[in-house]
């Protein structure tokens, strides 16, 4: 689809995956496939900046679902989680964003965000650029001692900082999620 585009009209084109940097990264969001003008929108505009128990870029800890969608748009999937005790956590999948937010209590809020998005800076470090000792030290430097580890049982690295409410989920010493929370 992406080759289709690049010479027109009655032409055809090829793209290898050695060329995918050199001829799609230097291309707008916008012209990414299956990506409109909203996405594109909140692709350019989002802050991945998170802010330990206070949320990531314009997303707050507390926000409404209405508040999340008018800032956000409408998610990917919605899906309700009975967490027993006639209690359940409704969560907002923005598959594109990079992000899975998580409302409970009533009113539904905001109370917990799951990102696997690249471009994520925690103490104005790229943190997907690093691996677990890394991270481990970041947090450290900025005051977040109480380190735990756990090898959960689908086999992925769990580091979680209990004082900052914060997750760190690696795969091979490669962070593939952070789970935050108020």
């Amino acid at each position: 689809k992406m080759a289709s585009d690049f010479e027109k009209p009655n032409k055809v084109h090829t793209l290898f995956s050695n060329e995918v940097k050199s001829k799609m990264w230097p291309l707008p969001v916008s012209e990414l496939f299956m990506i409109g003008k909203a996405s594109s929108k909140k692709l350019i505009d989002m802050n991945y900046t998170i802010n330990i128990k206070k949320g990531i870029g314009e997303l707050l800890f507390g926000m409404s679902v209405d508040d999340v969608k008018h800032l956000l748009g409408e998610p990917t999937e919605i899906e309700n989680i009975d967490n027993g005790m006639d209690e359940e956590t409704l969560v907002l999948h923005y598959d594109e964003l990079g992000l899975t937010l998580f409302f409970e209590g009533e009113p539904r809020l905001l109370n917990c965000i799951d990102t696997d998005n690249e471009e994520t800076i925690l103490f104005g470090q790229k943190v997907y650029d690093m691996q677990e000792k890394e991270v481990a030290q970041l947090m450290v430097a900025n005051n977040y001692f109480a380190e735990d580890i756990e090898t959960e049982s689908w086999g992925e690295r769990r580091v979680s900082f209990s004082e900052a409410n914060v997750d760190f989920f690696f795969e091979d010493d490669e962070l593939v999620s952070i789970v935050f929370g108020k």
